[in-house]
C-alpha cells in the first residue's frame, strides 16, 4: 500500500504539471 501512495502521489503532481505545461 505505501509504494501503491507513493505512485499516486508522483502521478498526481505530473499530472499538474502536465495540466501547467498546457495552461
Amino acid at each position: 500500500m505505501e509504494r501503491n501512495s507513493r505512485y499516486r502521489i508522483i502521478s498526481a503532481i505530473l499530472n499538474l504539471n502536465f495540466w501547467n505545461e498546457i495552461f
